[in-house]
């Protein structure tokens, strides 16, 4: 994984170089946060504003790149190491200011990252999970017991209002999976309130 970490170092280098705005997410985040577990690319979560020029500039750098979907991710390569450029994820989830500012530079492998907060890296994983990728929540499930203590749940029930069910869901999991104290009673009573309709 050295080799693997030295280009996505690099990539994030012409990105820091251009001051274009993105966080590190995906499984290097998770291994960041929580559980180290093999991964095949780094997960750049990227200003959609930025996201051509930053295509561009890994182009004129020497890297092999795509544009995979317009609507959602550019792609690029260097010595089989692939780098996702993902400006809409999902759950309609993009780089917000609130994000950026949120985000983390934290030391992974011996190279210096900007990383997406624990709590919005729990919100991507609450809302990517799918049949073909259930290894999401155990990832968030890792991520939220690793740092649980310093966890802002506040801002977590905040983000939850766009699908509480969801994230009541994945909540209510993480107590069958782990010691149930890993997720504090009021933040389940509050998404409760969220979910059940008021009494008349």
């Amino acid at each position: 994984m050295e080799k693997d970490f030295r280009i996505f170092k690099e990539a994030t280098d012409i990105l820091d170089n251009l001051h274009i705005n993105y966080v590190v997410f995906g499984g290097i985040a998770v291994w960041a946060y929580g559980r180290k577990r093999k991964t095949k690319d780094i997960d750049l979560l990227i200003d959609p504003a930025g996201a051509n020029d930053a295509l561009i500039a890994l182009l004129k750098a020497g890297w092999t790149t795509t544009r995979t979907d317009e609507n959602w991710l550019f792609q690029a390569r260097k010595e089989g190491i692939l780098v996702d450029l993902i400006f809409q994820a999902k759950g309609d989830f993009v780089l917000t200011g609130e994000i950026f500012k949120r985000s983390i530079k934290l030391n992974i492998a011996g190279h210096q990252f900007r990383v997406i907060s624990p709590e919005d890296l729990i919100m991507v994983k609450i809302y990517a999970l799918k049949e073909i990728r259930p290894a999401d929540w155990y990832d968030a499930i890792s991520v939220l017991t690793a740092v649980h203590e310093k966890l802002d749940w506040p801002y977590i029930v905040q983000r939850a209002n766009t699908n509480p069910k969801r994230v009541l869901s994945f909540l209510l999991f993480v107590q069958t999976e782990v010691p149930p104290y890993y997720v504090p009673d009021w933040v389940i009573g509050r998404l409760m309130n969220m979910v059940l309709p008021k009494a008349a």
